[in-house]
Parts: structure tokens; C-alpha cells; sequence
């Protein structure tokens, strides 16, 4: 399956809910082990909290060797690469360790209680 970023989200890939829309057309997709082609092809800027909605949470189904066989990403830039590792990296540590989920739902959890 090819999916083109871009149109789903625009030149910049931003918002939490665009990488949500992401995630609810690929996710089917990876669940039947099939593969997906995510084509950032026109997409000037994929910001953090975008890919941790698109591809991180891709990990709480998926171990790292799935995805990286399943999981195609195209024509992403070179700035938004490195938050992609980042984003997979984070992503692949909280939900492989239940430990690590913990500590950092707790801290979320007491940073969400101060506002």
C-alpha cells in the first residue's frame, strides 16, 4: 500500500490529529502484515509530535524487526530524518519495557496535573 503524506496532512506535517489519520490508514494495513509505502514526497517539515502519532505508536503492536521489514518511509527530508529515529527509538523503549512506560506515564501524569 502506498500512502502519500501529503495528502493526508498537508506540506507540513504538524498536528497530532493529521499524524492520528496517518496511523488509522497504515495500522489495518501492518496488522495483516502487509507492507506500506509512507511517502513524504512534498512534505516540507514532519514535526515530532506528527510522527510520534503516525509511526511511534505503531510500536505498541509491532517489534522493531516488523516494522522495519513492513515499514517503508520515502523521500523524507533531512531534517525531519533524524526525528524520525528519535520518535522510533522512544517509541520502541516505552513500549518494550514496562518499567520505562511507567516512569514516563507517571511523570506525564504529574506534569498534566500542574497546568
Amino acid at each position: 500500500m502506498h500512502v502519500a503524506v501529503r495528502d493526508i496532512a498537508g506540506e507540513y506535517a504538524m498536528t497530532l490529529d493529521d499524524g492520528q489519520k496517518v496511523y488509522e490508514k497504515i495500522a489495518p494495513v501492518l496488522a495483516g502484515a502487509r507492507s506500506v509505502e509512507l511517502d513524504f514526497a512534498g512534505v516540507a517539515l514532519a514535526t515530532g509530535p506528527f510522527l510520534n502519532m503516525a509511526i511511534g505508536q505503531l510500536f505498541k503492536d509491532h517489534k522493531r524487526e516488523a516494522l522495519d521489514r513492513l515499514l517503508v518511509v520515502q523521500n523524507l527530508n533531512t531534517v525531519s530524518t533524524p526525528v524520525l529515529r528519535l520518535v522510533m527509538k522512544h517509541a520502541e523503549e516505552y513500549f518494550s519495557s514496562d518499567v520505562t512506560r511507567a516512569a514516563v506515564d507517571k511523570v506525564l501524569k504529574a506534569l498534566a496535573e500542574e497546568v
